[in-house]
């Protein structure tokens, strides 16, 4: 491990500077280095090893530096990866918490800009990051010499630092693809496109994905303009810390840090691409240098589907083996290698085995648990079969699920199938329920397939269906011998298991209310019906009707005693859902800021679904299902919109519960964590098991598509943004303020709405901003005022304003007060009114930045110090020009101070007034005036003209005057031109002055 300052290898450096590093050396592209899939993420964290980002100061360099990185509460880390950077030759190995890392040959990079070497390097530290903590980075070697030291801070070429990248897994995240793109490319005035074409999106593209990039050294001034970041089209934009026009800004939002010089890791939530094969992120820079390291992105991906489908064999009768196949079948598209099936055995089975080529199995109690033992290609199939003894008669219902790496179609990874000891739906005879009429000796077909063929549904409750009657022997439709036959039918309810007080028909006879699942078919039960056969036909049409849902059997049992059924769904056509506020508010449906709002973002709202027939009549067993078709998660909420992220917007809270005293309606809060609009619409999702036979995808019912909200922020955050760095003089307070302004100096506000959830609301802009009032505190969460007033150059209805921040004694020479204000801590407080719907109208609330007790405020704050520009007394020459020395200095509260880390972004154009002028330098016309062309700037004609003020770097200038030939006099100069640097009196004096110089002649 190199130490930190390697002296000889840096004389080196400088020696081979103009020779070996002109022009730009080979960079690496970037490209895929890494790849993980599952239910995971990636967070990030970083910090420099430069104490300071001005001037050549930047070059004092700390031997460490500590950063934090936080994970959610039960994740598990998958990798992580430790990048550093720095100047000069590659510096293979550093420490983390005191271990050495060692970076392999291949993730080693170096690059040539502007005839500056630069490294990069990564490494694996998984071994070393177990879960959340604070990670000491330390042992960074890197060149300090001259070319990089920049006394002027624009040009200061500086980096060392790291950063960390953890990619962890946790079950409440998405099924995504995550890939790191690694390699060196040094950036100025152009455009690098790196291609991100290793993912397999989702066919719906549901969830959202994350993209962050490394970039090192950027612009540590906030003054360079004309750098963003786009991926898959679109700009992004996460302020302060990645700005539309300044995306290296040495700013950071891995972990929220706004000071981290030369550096720029930077995460922000994005929607997933358009495109189902690639994504371009696009970096561009104008003047700004940087080197780009590393990106990575989290995309929303398509895993292994698997499927499975469950088959039995065998006569359901007490006593009997019946055996189970279970095919798992691997939709793609790529291959699982953890396929395993588990089958929980109903207690009316008992265990017999469990086999399969390449299959592993074991029993424990009813649950019959199977491993596939090699991975399953996309394709292909493995089948495992279950043998188990009826021990029990009734109603036997077995379920099977599959399981693989992660599954983004969990709708088919289920498979139930049923069998009765006590009847079936056949066609032995001597009648069958079937979908259609079947011709004299015309054979049976099976159920599911249509015409003559066993009638298996669905129906939709309170239409009328027509289904038939047919004569059977052996499976053969036999005209009947007598052409009128009475029967008698019922309804058996089999889930919901019991009526919900609704009655049937069928073949023009009211079936009454549905009987209780498991009720025996009784030569009493039910009503009679006397069918008319036609001559020489086997079936006879009649309508059904079931004003309801649920499974159901229709019935009918003979004079013999010979029973027959038809077992099916009857499903809703549509469903409802009623929105409102945790007050009984009703949904207002309006964008618009002039309408009442509805419920905070984040906040539950109630959520009330009903399911309806083609009538639009109200279902009463909707909700009442149980076991394998409880509705669960079969029923959700569908946001619709735009983009890829509106599902993921949408969170349910608890889980659906019957209306109290309102039959088949189901009521679930939910959370909608944005601002503005939601269109919602409720799905039912394999409702009863049933699937679509186009498709073969589980039958989905739906219902209209709502405009739910407007939506609107629970808080607000405040950050500040440019100015400068702090001096110790400035008594910045520690942990909450790095940066200064002076008085009436122009500096960033950024205004980001949050909701109850803690996350920043991406769509807070444009139309729905409400007029935001700010204020300036003095701590955050405070309620004390700072004395002063903000100058707001920015509309009320926008998030990110230009503010200015006026202390109430300023400097000023002329009026010479004193008691200037000293350096005053300025924290940003926003503050809007928000007007909410209620049952009864509508009430005003306030969103303010200031959190209540117990909660941290998060109001951005800017150190304000008054300032002055110093004109300094100066000896003039009457045969060249003479320069004025300036200076940018602030009140401590008790001196003035020189500021050396103040640079002007830009020149000021302004004027420099010359006053007092003394004998030469007089107006001969007007002797109370100074000469107009004898007295001004070098380059001016007149004294009067507006002139182009020198620059000031590190807080100095100088002013040059024009040559005063043959003239001696003084004059006083006051330099107008910036507001925050009010000017002092200076004096220059030509051809005559005493020398400071007392020459001694003797000592005795």
């Amino acid at each position: 491990m190199n130490t930190l300052l390697n002296f000889p290898r840096l004389a080196l450096f400088a020696c081979m500077a103009a020779t070996v590093w002109a022009g730009t050396a080979a960079a690496t592209p970037l490209a895929l280095t890494k790849s993980f899939e599952g239910n995971i993420n990636f967070v990030g964290t970083q910090a420099s090893l430069q104490s300071r980002n001005g001037g050549a100061k930047a070059c004092e360099l700390m031997s460490s530096a500590r950063a934090s990185i936080a994970l959610p509460a039960n994740a598990t880390v998958v990798s992580a990866i430790l990048y550093w950077a720095g100047t000069g030759e590659v510096d293979p190995e550093v420490s983390l918490n005191a271990a050495t890392v060692t970076a392999p040959p291949e993730r080693r990079y170096a690059s040539t800009i502007d005839g500056l070497r630069y490294f990069a390097a990564a490494a694996d530290v998984t071994a070393l990051v177990t879960g959340s903590g604070s990670f000491s980075f330390g042992g960074l070697s890197v060149s300090t010499a001259d070319i990089y030291c920049a006394k002027q801070q624009k040009a200061n070429a500086m980096i060392a630092g790291f950063a960390l990248a953890v990619v962890y897994a946790h079950a409440n995240e998405n099924y995504r693809v995550v890939n790191f793109y690694e390699g060196m490319q040094a950036i100025k005035n152009t455009s690098i496109t790196v291609p991100m074409r290793d993912y397999t999106p989702p066919a719906n593209k549901g969830g959202s994905g994350r993209f962050g990039y490394l970039v090192w050294e950027g612009d540590k001034t906030g003054q360079q303009k004309g750098d963003h970041v786009s991926f898959a089209g679109q700009l992004l934009h996460y302020a302060p810390f990645i700005q539309k026009n300044d995306a290296f800004n040495s700013k950071s939002s891995a972990n929220s840090d706004e000071v981290s010089n030369g550096i720029d890791f930077d995460i922000v939530d994005v929607a997933p691409p358009a495109s189902s094969t690639n994504a371009d992120a696009v970096f561009t820079t104008a003047d700004d240098r940087v080197l780009l390291s590393m990106a990575a992105i989290a995309l929303p991906s398509k895993p292994a589907d698997l499927s499975i489908k469950k088959t039995q064999s065998g006569e359901f009768k007490l006593g009997n083996e019946i055996a189970y196949t279970l095919t798992v079948t691997n939709e793609g598209p790529r291959a699982d290698n953890k396929v395993a099936v588990k089958d929980t055995l109903p207690t009316e089975l008992d265990f017999v085995s469990a086999s399969g080529p390449d299959w592993t199995c074991m029993r424990q109690g009813q649950l019959v648990s199977c491993s596939y033992g090699k991975p399953l290609a996309p394709g292909a199939t493995a089948s495992v079969q279950i043998k188990a003894k009826i021990i029990a008669e009734g109603k036997i219902v077995n379920t099977a699920e599959v399981s693989g790496t992660g599954d983004g179609v969990p709708q088919n990874n289920r498979s139930t199938v049923e069998g009765d000891t006590r009847g079936l739906p056949d066609a032995k005879g001597p009648f069958a329920f079937t979908v259609g009429a079947c011709a004299p000796n015309e054979r049976i077909k099976a159920a599911g397939e249509q015409g003559c063929a066993l009638f298996k549904g669905p129906v939709y409750a309170g239409s009328k269906p027509t289904i038939y009657v047919t004569s059977v022997l052996d499976g053969v439709a036999k005209p009947p011998s007598a052409s009128s036959v009475k029967l008698r039918f019922s309804l058996e309810c089999h889930n919901p298991a019991t009526t919900a007080s609704k009655e049937g028909s069928y073949a023009g006879r009211l079936l009454s209310t549905c009987l209780d699942d498991g009720s025996a078919v009784t030569a009493a039960g039910g009503v009679e019906a006397a069918l008319e056969f036609k001559a020489n036909e086997a079936s006879v049409a009649a309508q059904f009707h079931y004003p309801d849902v649920g499974i159901v059997s229709l019935r009918l049992r003979d004079g013999a005693g010979n029973v027959a059924r038809a077992r099916f769904a009857s499903l809703p056509t549509s469903l409802r859902a009623a929105y409102e506020g945790p007050d009984g508010a009703a949904n207002p449906g309006k964008a618009a800021l002039t309408d009442p709002a509805f419920v905070e973002a984040g906040e539950a709202f109630l959520v009330t679904v009903s399911a309806h027939g083609p009538d639009g009549a109200d279902l009463p067993n909707f909700g009442r299902e149980s076991g394998a078709f409880a509705l669960g998660e079969a029923l959700a909420l569908r946001a619709h919109g735009e983009d890829d992220r509106e599902q993921n917007l949408l969170q349910a809270q608890d889980t659906w519960t019957l209306v109290q005293g309102q039959n088949g309606k189901l009521r679930r809060p939910h959370a909608w964590n944005e601002a503005g609009l939601a269109r919602l619409e409720p799905v039912l999702t394999g409702y009863l098991g049933e699937r679509n036979p186009d498709t073969g995808e589980p039958l989905k019912i739906g219902g209209a598509v709502t405009e739910v909200g407007r939506f609107y922020p629970h808080y607000f955050v405040t950050e500040t943004s440019l100015g400068f760095g702090c001096l110790p003089k400035m008594n910045c307070p520690v942990d909450l303020i790095s940066r200064a302004t002076f008085s009436g100096q122009a500096f960033g506000a950024s205004i980001r709405a949050h909701g109850r959830n803690g996350a920043p609301l991406q769509r807070f802009g444009d139309a729905l901003v409400p007029a935001i009032t700010l204020s300036a505190v003095a701590a955050p969460g405070g309620t004390a005022a700072v004395p002063g007033s903000f100058s707001d150059k920015g509309p009320a209805l926008a998030s990110e304003r230009e503010l200015g921040f006026r202390l109430p004694v300023p400097f000023d020479a002329k009026a010479g007060t004193r008691g200037w204000t000293a350096p005053t801590a300025v924290h940003v407080r926003a503050e809007a009114k928000e007007s909410r719907k209620t049952p009864d109208g509508a009430q005003e609330v306030k969103i303010s930045s200031r959190r209540p007790a117990g909660l941290a405020s998060r109001e951005g704050g800017i150190m304000v110090i008054n300032g002055r520009l110093m004109v300094a007394n100066a000896i003039g020459s009457t045969a060249s020009t003479t320069p004025v020395p300036l200076r940018a200095q602030f009140w401590t509260g008790t001196a003035w101070d020189h500021q050396s880390l103040f640079d002007e972004p830009e020149a000021f154009v302004g004027t420099v007034e010359f006053v007092a002028c003394r004998r030469g330098l007089r107006d001969p016309d007007n002797t109370s005036a100074c000469h107009p062309v004898l007295v001004r700037i070098d380059g001016a004609s007149r004294g009067s003209d507006p002139v182009a003020l020198p620059i000031l770097e590190d807080g100095k200038a100088s002013l040059i005057l024009a040559p005063v030939i043959g003239k001696s006099g003084s004059v006083d100069i006051f330099v107008k031109g910036r507001d925050y640097l009010p000017s002092t009196f200076g004096r220059v004096t030509f051809g005559q002055f005493k020398s400071p110089v007392i020459y001694i002649r003797e000592i005795y």
